[in-house]
């Protein structure tokens, strides 16, 4: 860990396929520390809900050490913004000229009043996928009202089915 985070390294935790696949607990809070904020949340296509992947990697290091705390994770999604930024040249994650103009608009009414020193543990308690109303990308809607707005997601969801099946059938066929 030392090496890679003098070296310029990233790394992205997926914690739920990692419990998934059963393959260990990374120890996340010494990675944070060693790594200077380059270590970011995935999912690695266990599904793209980056909510449920904070809330669970909160509660796996908290498990581990009462020293866990939201700020943490939420750093971690912002890590991945700088990661992404990084690698398409252009930022990300910001309201600024030249930047990708991506957003997100939630559909959340906060049972306790939202600050800068309590957002974090809004979104560890209470966001979840179900909140997002709207969705821009790169300027773009692409979900309004929760409907999608270029794209007939019965449609797609057929066609990644069918790509999923062959795909399945492709990895069945090799040797093991």
């Amino acid at each position: 860990m030392g090496l890679t985070g003098k070296r310029g390294v990233w790394m992205a935790h997926n914690c739920r396929s990692n419990l998934n696949n059963s393959v260990g607990r990374a120890p996340l809070l010494s990675l944070m520390e060693q790594m200077s904020g380059r270590v970011a949340l995935g999912t690695d296509g266990i599904d793209q809900d980056m909510f449920g992947e904070s809330r669970t990697a909160y509660f796996r290091a908290r498990e581990s050490s009462l020293t866990a705390y939201a700020e943490q994770f939420t750093d971690m999604l912002a890590a991945g913004a700088k990661l992404v930024s990084q690698a398409f040249g252009r930022p990300v994650g910001t309201l600024q000229p030249g930047a990708l103009a991506d957003l997100q608009v939630y559909d959340y009414t906060a049972p306790t009043p939202i600050t800068a020193d309590n957002l974090a543990w809004h979104w560890m308690f209470a966001f979840t996928n179900q909140l997002v109303k709207h969705v821009m990308v790169h300027g773009r809607w692409v979900l309004r009202d929760r409907s999608l707005v270029n794209l007939d997601g019965g449609e797609a969801r057929a066609v990644a089915r069918e790509q999923a099946h062959r795909l399945w059938q492709r990895m069945e066929s090799l040797p093991a």
